[in-house]
C-alpha cells in the first residue's frame, strides 16, 4: 500500500517492510472475505464484529449525568417508538435495553459518536479527555527532539513541538484494552491528517475500538475538524465553526484492544512524526510560493 511504502522511504527500514506483510494480507483478507464481502453484488461493506454493548461507550462516554450512550438511546425509543413497526428489532422492552441487532446496528455505524450538526452538542463532553488525562501516566520519550511532557491543558504549548500523553482511562486492562491520548500543538495539512488516520486504520484494524477528536488543520485556522471512528470504517470529517474554548491544540484520543501498550505507542508516534514532517514541508511551499508572488 502507499502507506507502506511511505513508510520504508521515511525510515528505510526493510526489516520493518518484512514485518508490515502480514498485517497488509490480513487489511486485504479482511475486505474479501464475508461478510465484509457480498458475493452477490461483488462489493464489501463494514460490518462490525462482537456482541452487545461496546465497552469503550459503556466505561469512556458518560454525559453530564451519567448515561450512557445506549441509556440515552433507550430512553428516546420508549419515549418515541414503541409503537413503530421495527421496535422489536432494536429494543428488548423486556428488559429495558437494546436487541442484540440494536447493538450490532450501533457497532456498525458508530452511533454513539459526536454530531456536529447539533448546535447543543458539546465535543468536551463527548472527548472525555480529562478521563485519560487523568489516568495518563508520565514517561520519556526519546523521540528526535527534546521536550518534557506535560499534559495540563492549563499550560502554554506555544513552542514548537508535540506532547503525548497515554494510560488506561477505561479500567478494562484484563479485556486487552488500552487507551493512548495524543496531543500536538502545530496544525496538520488536510492531506497529512488523512495520512495518519489511514495509518492508524490500516495498521490497527479490528484492534480499533475507537479513535476520536479534533484536530487543528492548517488550511482551516480556528475551525476545528471532528474525527471519529472505529476498526475500519473512519466517518468523513466534518468541521465545527469554532473551538470550543480557548485550547486550539489537536486532541485524539485512540482505544484499542488486543494491541500492545508499547506497540501502540510506537506506531501512533511514528505515524505522527511522519505526518507532522509533510505539513511542515507543505506549509514551507506555500510560504516561498507566497514570497515569489508579485
Amino acid at each position: 500500500s502507499r502507506l507502506v511504502m511511505a513508510v520504508v522511504a521515511e525510515t528505510g527500514d526493510l526489516e520493518w517492510l518484512r514485518r508490515a506483510l502480514p498485517a497488509l494480507e490480513r487489511y486485504h483478507s479482511y475486505w474479501l472475505t464475508p461478510p465484509n464481502f457480498v458475493a452477490a453484488t461483488g462489493l464489501s461493506r463494514y460490518h462490525a464484529l462482537g456482541e452487545g454493548p461496546a465497552p469503550e461507550v459503556v466505561h469512556g462516554e458518560l454525559d453530564s449525568e451519567g448515561r450512557t450512550h445506549y441509556e440515552r438511546v433507550c430512553e428516546r425509543l420508549r419515549r418515541d417508538h414503541l409503537a413503530a413497526p421495527w421496535i422489536e428489532r432494536v429494543y428488548d422492552s423486556s428488559a429495558g435495553t437494546l436487541s442484540p441487532d440494536g447493538y450490532r446496528n450501533d457497532r456498525t455505524m458508530r452511533e454513539s459518536g459526536f454530531d456536529p450538526t447539533d448546535p447543543k452538542a458539546d465535543p468536551r463532553a463527548w472527548l472525555n479527555e480529562q478521563a485519560y488525562l487523568k489516568a495518563a501516566q508520565p514517561h520519556d520519550h526519546n523521540h528526535d527532539h527534546d521536550h518534557a511532557t506535560c499534559t495540563d491543558p492549563t499550560h502554554d504549548h506555544s513552542h514548537d513541538h508535540h506532547d503525548h500523553a497515554h494510560g488506561h482511562g477505561l479500567h478494562l486492562h484484563d479485556r486487552g484494552i488500552e487507551s493512548f491520548y495524543l496531543i500536538r500543538d502545530e496544525p496538520l495539512t488536510r492531506g497529512a491528517l488523512q495520512f495518519l488516520l489511514d495509518g492508524i486504520s490500516q495498521n490497527l484494524g479490528t484492534g480499533l475500538l475507537r479513535v476520536k477528536g479534533l484536530v487543528k488543520v492548517y488550511e482551516e485556522p480556528g475551525r476545528p475538524a471532528v474525527i471519529q471512528g472505529a476498526q475500519h470504517l473512519l466517518h468523513t470529517m466534518s468541521w465545527l465553526d469554532h473551538w470550543p474554548d480557548n485550547d486550539q491544540r489537536t486532541r485524539i484520543v485512540f482505544i484499542t484492544q488486543g494491541v500492545a501498550k508499547a506497540a501502540l505507542k510506537e506506531m501512533i508516534e511514528m505515524l505522527d512524526r511522519m505526518a507532522a514532517r509533510t505539513s511542515k514541508a507543505r506549509q514551507r511551499v506555500d510560504a516561498a510560493g507566497r514570497v515569489e508572488t508579485p
